[in-house]
């Protein structure tokens, strides 16, 4: 006999979900920043904890965001009612960016420890705070990335549902760049985690291991992303896994818009 789970049990796990997921992607992003600086000899300068705490922020933005579209589209108006899920999410995904950004302080080789992590991680959490508090706001009155939460689902999204995923990952065509960029990252990390890619030729992972590169950046290139993902989808296109091949051509059609 199958158990239905209540509908805010859901919204919770998948609340917790999204919390591993942007861990992963700011880790990722952590590792590409730190590579880049460290070859061009900038590792242990302001710029890199600018970009550090840059990807933090849009990272938590984006995830944050992508919770409360999860909630909105679930529950459509009445989405203000869950607030005291999303509000708990907000602030232990803060606590998982700082966490992430304590690991790798260390690893800057600041001359003198300064500026300390203690200075820094106060100055971010300022800034995330703020956030928290904008993006519960909003969502307390019924908006949802600067648009009203509406009763009826959003027609111009695009679900991802089989095998490489555990569970759907829309990309819609109202989501920031950020949060495009989060969804993108989660949907290529699945793929190569699941059996899908036992059939595809080695350049198709080192294919997807350079998209994810480039996900990771702060700043990632479109044109780069829509021509490796194009080509993913032909590699799967070829051997026969349609379902595969036309969830990574959608998502190569939200990057070339």
């Amino acid at each position: 006999m199958t158990h239905m789970i209540p509908p805010r049990d859901h919204i919770a796990i998948r609340l917790t979900d999204f919390r591993g997921d942007g861990t992963k992607v700011v880790a990722s992003a952590f590792q590409a920043i730190m590579r880049k600086q460290s070859a061009a000899g900038m590792l242990a300068s302001g710029n890199t904890i600018f970009l550090i705490e840059q990807a933090m922020e849009e990272t938590y933005r984006a995830t944050l965001e992508q919770g409360a579209t999860f909630i909105a589209e679930a529950v459509g108006e009445r989405s203000a009612d869950y607030v005291d899920l999303l509000d708990p999410f907000a602030r232990t995904f803060q606590a998982d960016l700082l966490r992430a950004y304590e690991s790798i302080y260390g690893q800057m080789g600041l001359r003198g420890g300064e500026p300390s992590f203690q200075s820094r991680s106060a100055v971010v959490l300022s800034s995330l705070e703020t956030r928290r508090g904008r993006e519960i706001g909003d969502f307390k009155i019924g908006m949802v990335g600067g648009k009203r939460v509406s009763s009826t689902k959003n027609q111009n999204s695009v679900s991802f549902d089989g095998a490489i995923i555990n569970a759907p990952v829309s990309v819609s065509q109202s989501i920031n760049q950020a949060g495009l960029d989060n969804e993108a990252l989660q949907f290529l990390s699945r793929l190569l985690q699941s059996d899908e890619l036992a059939d595809l030729p080695a350049e198709a992972r080192d294919t997807i291991e350079a998209a994810k590169d480039e996900l990771g950046k702060p700043a990632p290139n479109r044109a780069k992303i829509t021509r490796w993902l194009t080509a993913i989808a032909g590699y799967a296109g070829q051997l026969g896994k349609d379902a595969l091949s036309a969830a990574v051509k959608e998502l190569a059609k939200s990057y070339a818009q």
